[in-house]
């Protein structure tokens, strides 16, 4: 790293290129624009579009260059890639919940909802699995709950 020139005795300081407007920059808290350009940016995944959400009254020209801008912003990008954790933490245990489910009603057996005489089991004693699988069932009105007819769920919605 280059060293600014010695002034009378004075210690040799490290010398920072950057414009002095951008070395002040990286001190200062993110403004309520520029935390609503995170949120939508979050969002959208498109720093124009987040821009003249979080800047309604800028043109698209501008919206275009500043949202470009302030996505390279470090503060911004370090702030993105915070929230962007926070979201895969949260959502990545719903994701594979999910996926089980789908799995679990694509591979499901209809012959799993009948005894071993071809009876139709009760919904309160098949397995938990069995009737997650069940889209609907309808029985005729009568004293016997017992189903007549069972729609499984589709294998993809």
């Amino acid at each position: 790293m280059k060293c600014a020139p010695r002034t009378r005795g004075a210690p040799a300081k490290p010398f920072d290129r950057r414009k002095p407007s951008l070395r002040k920059r990286q001190d200062r808290p993110l403004t309520d624009g520029q935390r609503v350009f995170i949120g939508r940016f979050l969002i959208h995944y498109n720093a124009t579009r987040a821009y003249r959400e979080a800047f309604p009254e800028a043109k698209l020209s501008t919206a275009e260059s500043e949202g470009s801008r302030l996505k390279a912003d470090p503060r911004i990008t370090q702030e993105l890639s915070r929230a962007l954790g926070q979201l895969t933490a949260r959502y990545r245990h719903t994701a594979e919940r999910t996926l089980d489910t789908l799995a679990l009603i694509a591979f499901s057996n209809i012959a799993d909802v009948f005894d071993e005489n071809g009876r139709l089991i009760a919904p309160k004693d098949m397995p938990r699995e069995v009737a997650a699988a069940i889209r609907s069932s309808s029985a005729p009105r009568s004293r016997v709950a017992t189903p007549t007819a069972i729609r499984s769920s589709p294998a993809t919605p």
